[in-house]
């Protein structure tokens, strides 16, 4: 090893022309481990097994080694005289005067990969859409790249070059044959709700779930962490302030039904977490803190709920209090991780004992003290809040978008300021759940309506339907919809694959938009433009089109 270090220590080596190479190669490699690492997690290659926090970091990093190893690249070619290259060349395609078509692809991935880091490091200033289509020009640099080392290597470097290329450029292939390329999470609502829906090996509404860990919060809430199987881990993809459906065991009923919000993030978690707090006299609470241990399992609906920021907020207002952070806690994490949004928490609660995430909240306002403010109020030092104090945290932030969750007087007096305040209505998300009668569990025939509707012969009368124009996920379906029947029953009539799960109208995971026509439900009538619950609403207009 010696001897060689001093071969060629002695010999006439031309080091720029050396050193422009060896960060050239480097460039290369680095950049093939952005390809790789990306194509792993836009692929979900190993599922919730690998936190997807980890693999952003190591895709980022690897995408900085890229650009530094390439910027060496070019610090040494300039001054090689062996190279003729100016600094002009190196940043304008076309002008290098030997090699050029070669010096070219390689000039344009430079420039693409710098437009890409800087629209990185400015991230929160672009909007979601504007984020994917700047991305986008990173597809382009690995391509370019390798021709331009192809094209520029000498006759020695020829062979090892291809078969380097060959073996990330087979890696890619299986990659994609090994699971099948996935949009990434972060998409359009009704993609996310597609896909969730969409798991090739997913046979039912539910899965029963893995306890992992339990975390104790404070000494009345407990956050429980489940695995998915990977066979329904994408029909249980889920949007930031979702919740699940739990069914707990009962000695007096067998199971009964309880919905939880989500308190991990979709976007850097890779398990599922609820978080839950005692009630005095709620069962399913006490039942789940009482007996809930590492290794069990529970049976759980997949996601569902309408308590979710869209893309386009660029400013959130959550007010929580008690055990309604919990949602917020996922919306909280989604968009920090995202930097798509400026985020104000009001967060009430009795004493300080009692603030769940107490830790997590001051960490994650420490880490991103542009993007999250915290406000605490705590009743045993300020009292409860009163419409003053809501009127004072509005004022400040007028263009944001209000998301509430905590027990009922608390969400009506945030709810009801907002409304005097002059808010709109679309721009108030409110979060509430209350116990469900029924079983959601239990298999929902898709001839219920039709059955009764069979018995016509028998001196029944006939019942009158409409024609319903239903949009979901972005293809257009027409159904027969019976005024007697609802409209969840009539699409699972028609053998479409209806988004529900309490059917009481309680969770909002069939809400609809009414595009046109009437329909009514046990309380109210409903026009074109509201938004509906499809488990609710019967038709009374000869013709309605709605959109999920």
């Amino acid at each position: 090893m010696n001897q060689a270090i001093s071969q060629v220590l002695a010999a006439d080596v031309p080091w720029l022309w050396l050193s422009a190479r060896t960060f050239g190669i480097c460039a290369w490699v680095a950049s093939s481990a952005v390809v790789l690492v990306g194509l792993t997690m836009s692929t979900r290659l190993f599922g919730s097994r690998v936190s997807m926090r980890s693999m952003t970091t190591i895709h980022r990093a690897a995408a900085t080694f890229t650009l530094v190893f390439v910027l060496g690249h070019i610090v040494s070619l300039v001054p090689d005289p062996y190279a003729k290259l100016t600094l002009l060349d190196a940043f304008v395609p076309g002008f290098a005067p030997n090699n050029t078509f070669a010096t070219s692809l390689g000039t344009i991935a430079f420039l693409s990969l710098i437009i890409v880091s800087l629209a990185g490091v400015f991230r929160s200033q672009f909007s979601a859409k504007a984020w994917k289509t700047v991305h986008a020009l990173a597809y382009i640099v690995w391509p370019l790249v390798s021709v331009h080392f192809i094209m520029m290597g000498t006759d020695a470097m020829a062979t090892w070059s291809l078969a380097m290329i060959g073996v990330v450029s087979g890696l890619l292939v299986l990659l994609l044959l090994r699971r099948g390329f996935v949009t990434p999470k972060r998409a359009v609502r009704s993609n996310a709700r597609k896909a969730a829906r969409s798991g090739a090996e997913f046979s039912g509404r539910s899965a029963e779930l893995t306890l992992t860990q339990v975390i104790e919060e404070t000494a009345d809430a407990k956050t429980f962490v489940f695995s998915v199987p990977d066979a329904h881990a994408a029909a249980f993809r889920y949007l930031p302030g979702q919740f699940l459906t739990l069914r707990v065991p009962s000695d007096l009923t067998g199971s009964v039904a309880r919905c939880y919000s989500l308190s991990s993030s979709p976007d850097i978690d890779s398990d599922w977490r609820v978080t839950v707090k005692r009630t005095p006299t709620g069962y399913a609470s006490n039942w789940l803190c009482d007996n809930l241990q590492p290794g069990m399992k529970l049976e759980a609906l997949r996601p569902g709920g309408t308590f979710t920021p869209s893309e386009g907020m660029t400013e959130l207002l959550l007010f929580a209090g008690g055990s309604g952070i919990t949602p917020m806690m996922s919306i909280i994490k989604s968009a920090l991780a995202a930097q798509r949004a400026q985020v104000t928490l009001v967060y009430a609660n009795r004493d300080e004992q009692s603030i769940i995430f107490r830790d997590d909240l001051q960490d994650l306002a420490r880490k991103h003290p542009g993007q999250l403010v915290v406000h605490h109020w705590l009743q045993s030092v300020s009292g409860i809040p009163t419409a003053n104090n809501v009127s004072e945290a509005l004022a400040a932030h007028r263009d944001a978008e209000v998301f509430i969750c905590g027990p009922a007087p608390f969400m009506e007096l945030v709810k009801t300021t907002a409304r005097n305040f002059g808010w709109p209505g679309a721009k108030v998300h409110v979060e509430e759940f209350r116990s469900l009668e029924g079983d959601p569990f239990a298999r929902r025939s898709t001839q219920a309506g039709a059955d009764k509707r069979d018995r016509a012969g028998d001196g029944a009368v006939l019942v009158r339907s409409a024609i319903a124009q239903v949009e979901l996920d972005g293809e257009s379906h027409e159904v027969d919809w019976p005024q007697d029947s609802t409209l969840v029953d009539a699409m699972l009539d028609a053998g479409l694959d209806a988004p529900y799960s309490c059917l009481e109208g309680v969770c909002a995971t069939c809400e609809c938009k009414l595009v046109k026509g009437a329909v009514e439900s046990d309380s109210a009538s409903h026009s074109s433009g509201e938004r509906v619950l499809g488990c609710q609403v019967r038709p009374t207009s000869d013709a309605v089109s709605v959109r999920f």
